[in-house]
């Protein structure tokens, strides 16, 4: 990978700032339309779920305009999956891009009122140190 492309891997802790930088990665390579279900998969055609399952799954395939819908689909899983630690894999066992980033989300986005409390608790337990400016 370039270093422009470089992501924190994702673990337990740091989604928040994960998923910003992973969608601009993805919107870079013209693949967030396919992850967010924006880009519809085509129905009819040579690149079509019906003809994919009938010949099995394309070396490689052009449409007009660019690159097939099934290869964007595997790339875009591909960028998600090697931008993910070890632990967090088991998370990736799904067959879309989009079903693999719905349930990153879903693991890790917090949520309800445990949540909420223990953010509160987090901001009412900070303290300033006494050698740190008031304004850091």
């Amino acid at each position: 990978m370039a270093p422009r492309d470089r992501v924190s891997l994702l673990n337990e802790t740091n989604y928040e700032d994960w998923e910003p930088k992973m969608s601009a990665l993805l919107e870079e390579a013209d693949l967030l339309e396919v992850v967010l279900g924006t880009e519809p998969e085509p129905t009819t055609g040579a690149n079509s779920k019906a003809a994919r399952a009938y010949a099995g799954p394309p070396k490689f395939c052009m449409e007009v305009g660019g690159p097939a819908y099934a290869k964007k689909q595997r790339l875009a899983k591909a960028k998600i999956v090697l931008n993910v630690e070890n632990s967090q894999l088991p998370h990736t066992r799904f067959d879309t891009a989009r079903e693999i980033w719905d349930e990153l989300a879903r693991i890790h986005r917090s949520r309800g009122f445990g949540s909420l409390l223990a953010a509160r608790r987090n901001l009412f337990g900070m303290r300033n140190a006494s050698d740190q400016p008031m304004e850091s």
